[in-house]
């Protein structure tokens, strides 16, 4: 419950800004469909890249290490919009947003499998989906709601403050469940 808990905190601060970059690069960077590309083209090849780098890290370390570096890259990508006047960092965040797809599905994968007992592998399995679900469909909605309150750039600072306290959280989690976490 309490990894699921993080992993729910986690997904939801960086959900809460997703729906606000593509209006952000539109309306306030006013970037061109072509540079939108660019972008795009830096996340995917990152993400494909991903599979592989965490697909070896993961099975050279643990499950537990990878998601716990998921866990400390993630606030880096609100973070990085949030100080953004130009669009360095924005191809920094598609890079780091590329990166830690893999690690994120492949950590999770590598955890669930090790702290599910064989006797309640589906359920942990399908609770997990469920609050991946739950999650997506409400926090993009809450972030945009919220842009019209605090501003995209106050739902950005909010992202990074969920998702450091959910990185803060996962790693007092795992020191506790696991205090060999880095070797397991």
């Amino acid at each position: 419950r309490e990894y699921l808990l993080s992993l729910f905190l986690l997904g939801s601060g960086a959900l809460l800004s997703f729906p606000l970059y593509t209006i952000y690069l539109v309306d306030i960077l006013k970037i061109s469909n072509f540079t939108a590309g660019k972008i795009s083209t830096s996340y995917s090849i990152f993400w494909l890249l991903s599979y592989f780098v965490w697909g070896r890290f993961t099975d050279l370390k643990s499950p537990f290490l990878t998601m716990f570096l998921v866990f400390v890259l993630t606030p880096l990508v609100p973070l990085l919009y949030f100080i953004s006047h130009s669009l360095a960092p924005v191809y920094m965040a598609s890079i780091i947003t590329g990166l830690t797809t893999g690690g994120f599905e492949l950590g999770r994968l590598g955890i669930n499998l090790r702290l599910a007992s064989r006797n309640n592998l589906k359920a942990y399995f399908a609770i997990d989906s469920s609050l991946i679900g739950v999650r997506g469909c409400i926090f993009p909605y809450i972030g945009t709601v919220l842009a019209s309150l605090i501003t995209i750039k106050g739902v950005f600072l909010l992202s990074v403050i969920l998702t450091s306290f959910s990185a803060y959280r996962f790693g007092k989690v795992i020191r506790k469940k696991s205090p060999g976490f880095l070797n397991a």
